[in-house]
């Protein structure tokens, strides 16, 4: 009778692990204390500036670059694990087409571009669910991908595959969900740029971060 080796879990992937949680607790750490000294300094330049530097909502900020970058990384990852697996190499190419895609648009703030045109042209004001109104194209993009990342998850080890699911879902919580909830809440200034917008881009981070911890887990027991 042949024994089963448990699968245990290597250094390096504890490291990731704790690393990409750790930089989440500080990103959220520094915004809202910036927030605080923002609010507690109100004729202050400098710290209204500093204080975009470490907003999580702000596209020219730390927290944005960081996502931007991990999304990157996770591409390259997931490029580079196809060099070294025999099956799927073109799913797995894809699929780290899709995150450099995503960088891309992270970095850039294309889908920003949409918001103002939509928001015209369907009349939508302030307090409304889609103010931000790219949330509306956001759903059809997120159908599909919900349907090719189904297809995608078949070919992983079943950790992989709940930590994509989790990932997902997470992901999508922050861009569609909470995304909208803050356009209810956008001219209550406080609230918006300190609490929802936070929560909204910690689902997000932490999504992706299981994303990178998938494609990780499935390099380490390649």
């Amino acid at each position: 009778m042949k024994t089963k080796h448990k699968y245990h879990e290597s250094k390096y992937i504890t490291l990731a692990k704790y690393s990409l949680f750790a930089m989440l607790i500080t990103l959220i750490v520094m915004h809202i204390l910036f927030q605080y000294l923002k609010i507690n300094n109100p004729d202050s330049a400098f710290i209204y500036d500093l204080s975009n530097r470490f907003n999580v909502d702000d596209e020219v900020s730390l927290p944005s670059w960081y996502q931007a970058s991990l999304l990157l990384a996770t591409s390259f990852l997931a490029f580079w694990h196809s060099f070294n697996i025999k099956k799927h190499v073109s799913k797995w190419r894809f699929f780290a087409g899709i995150l450099l895609l995503m960088s891309i648009d992270e970095g850039s703030g294309f889908h920003e571009l949409i918001i103002t045109p939509i928001r015209d042209s369907l009349n939508i004001n302030s307090g409304s669910f889609f103010y931000n109104s790219w949330i509306i194209v956001g759903v059809f993009v997120v159908a599909i991908l919900g349907i090719y990342l189904l297809k995608f998850m078949k070919i992983l080890r079943p950790k992989s595959r709940l930590l994509i699911a989790l990932g997902f879902v997470s992901f999508v919580m922050g861009i569609l969900v909470l995304e909208g909830i803050g356009g209810i809440f956008v001219e209550n200034d406080q609230l918006y740029t300190t609490w929802i917008v936070l929560i909204e881009e910690a689902f997000e981070i932490f999504g992706l971060s299981l994303v990178t911890l998938a494609v990780l887990n499935e390099i380490d027991q390649n």
